[in-house]
């Protein structure tokens, strides 16, 4: 699932995850078509109640969330038993006759993360009520150990933003992602480290080099500072482990004269025939030396070759340096996304 995490310098982490949009667009050629049902939630809502929905609902359930019909519905509960997405989270609006109006959606991840999705509003109104739910799911994951919830959100979807600010979220950034090809073998070469510049590839015991590291990549950062200090460090690398299928031979740390620095994260993408880079990112007294281009370009020479098809990232708008130096690589940008955070747990100290 997507998980947000603070950037440093150049990129901001937003994994390549599931958007409701394919469950409700693409066919699935094991069902038959079938007409569009009505997903418009009623006018009258003075008798509605919030809650969860019955192992029974649970299908009413998801298609109010989808705003389509059963067998879309039918396709995301296969998607969530195949991939072991939780459906734990769920919480409804109930008409009077007990009927369900809207669904919000709660998924936990690894490393102090949920991502919300929920019914999109057509109206104010319903925008309003629909922020309840979503307040209602995020109180549900009091107990989860969840410190951070997210939902990404179209830019121009200025109603389902406001669904999620009425259910406690705040706008963070606007994220643009990318994507390149993996580089054949042999077209990429190593580069030429600035001066001092050493890198090491990640073990395990360099777990306490990196969460100290990574604390010290988000300071002044350009990629969405508002996200300092809502996780602790070590939830931050479980995060990182844990977004897509972790690949530690893609992972490094930049070293100068013996100082960590910087550091470059890659994975495999879980479902997909895509690499993320997950993370990249330099304290900030490294800056401007040329470290980032070279652990970018150190990520590239190594996952070149590999059998998967594209390289995919996300990274914060307003972060004008990380964009061109993506672009100058031969990433280009595909869409872009509104993120949200809501801060349920902060961690009580050392955070991030």
């Amino acid at each position: 699932m997507i998980s947000i995490e603070g950037g440093s310098d150049t990129h901001l982490e937003a994994g390549i995850g599931i958007d409701l949009l394919d469950f409700t667009t693409m066919d699935d050629p094991r069902e038959p078509e079938r007409g569009p049902e009505n997903t418009s939630m009623p006018a009258e809502r003075a008798q509605e109640r919030i809650g969860r929905p019955t192992p029974d609902q649970l299908l009413q359930a998801i298609e109010r969330l989808l705003r389509s019909d059963r067998r879309h519905a039918e396709r995301f509960i296969r998607y969530a038993k195949e991939t072991r997405m939780s459906l734990e989270h769920v919480w409804c609006s109930f008409g009077e006759d007990d009927s369900i109006l809207a669904t919000a959606l709660a998924s936990p991840s690894p490393g102090g993360t949920a991502m919300l999705f929920a019914s999109s509003p057509h109206a104010s109104e319903e925008a309003t009520a629909i922020g309840r739910i979503i307040e209602a799911t995020c109180s549900s994951l009091d107990s989860s150990g969840t410190a951070l919830a997210q939902a990404l959100v179209e830019p121009g979807d200025i109603l389902e933003q406001e669904a999620f600010v009425h259910g406690g979220l705040r706008r963070l950034a606007t994220l643009t992602y990318m994507e390149r090809p993996v580089p054949k073998r042999n077209t990429i070469p190593a580069p030429e480290l600035p001066d001092g510049i050493s890198l090491k590839r990640f073990r395990n015991d360099d777990r306490p080099v990196l969460e100290r590291l990574l604390i010290e990549t988000y300071r002044d950062t350009l990629d969405c500072p508002g996200l300092a200090g809502l996780r602790s460090p070590s939830d931050v690398v479980d995060g990182h482990i844990h977004s897509g299928i972790f690949r530690p031979q893609w992972w490094f740390i930049a070293y100068d004269r013996g100082t960590p620095c910087g550091v470059v994260l890659l994975n495999g993408s879980a479902g997909s025939s895509s690499i993320e880079l997950v993370y990249l990112g330099i304290i900030s007294t490294a800056r401007g030396r040329g470290i980032g281009p070279a652990l970018l370009q150190h990520g590239l020479h190594v996952v070149a070759g590999s059998r998967e098809r594209t390289i995919v990232l996300a990274v914060d708008e307003a972060n004008a340096p990380a964009l061109a130096m993506y672009e100058k690589a031969c990433f280009q940008r595909t869409i872009r996304r509104v993120a949200l955070i809501r801060s349920l747990n902060p961690p009580a100290g050392g955070a991030t």
